[in-house]
């Protein structure tokens, strides 16, 4: 790899030249060498990984708009996105050897005014699995917890003596995570007034 001073007669050049050199910047400094065609390893771990990977961002395009929100908000203030976030989740679960629950379609409906109670519903890719709802007051402390078993892929939980007009997040997660995994981002509703 050859440093140059102001290659192409510029301050700063980048990419390939006809599959001969290439430009780049490495380490700070203005570089060039030979173009190298790029391998494409196929060894099991690797297809496998690519598979796992293809599965992520599947299940990250069923989601509903509603649900790519919640992961947006999880991963606010991180150096990362949620569908990011949600990759990471998925390839995780599966490099572990653990199989994924999605949990979808979450939604929050406050009760009545003066009620002080929320309804949460949502779906879930498996028919009876024990869930557990976190809420809080900030997104960074869900210190509120309350649990709920599906029922043919749907669950529906009330959370009850909310604070009232009160914006409250909350995230759906698998109450036990042994052989399965899964989780949502974080969700918010504004619960009923006084």
């Amino acid at each position: 790899m050859a440093k140059v001073t102001g290659p192409l007669f510029s301050v700063d050049a980048r990419g390939k030249i006809a599959d001969t050199i290439v430009f780049m910047g490495w380490r700070g400094l203005k570089t060039v060498r030979r173009w190298l065609k790029p391998a494409n390893p196929r060894t099991v771990a690797q297809v496998t990984t690519r598979n796992f990977f293809s599965t992520a961002v599947s299940l990250f395009q069923n989601l509903s708009g509603f649900d790519k929100g919640a992961l947006r908000t999880e991963a606010s203030g991180q150096p990362y996105s949620g569908f990011n976030l949600w990759v990471g989740w998925v390839k995780k679960c599966l490099d572990s050897g653990k199989s994924w629950v999605t949990i979808s379609d979450v939604t929050a409906a406050p009760g009545s005014s003066g009620s002080g109670e929320c309804t949460i519903t949502g779906s879930c890719s498996e028919a009876i699995i024990d869930l557990v709802i976190r809420y809080g007051r900030t997104t960074s402390l869900l210190d509120g917890e309350t649990e709920v078993t599906t029922g043919a892929n749907s669950f529906t939980k009330i959370l009850n003596s909310l604070l009232p007009n009160e914006t409250y997040y909350f995230k759906v997660l698998l109450k036990t995570p042994n052989s399965k995994q899964g989780e949502t981002g974080i969700y918010s509703f504004v619960s009923p007034s006084a």
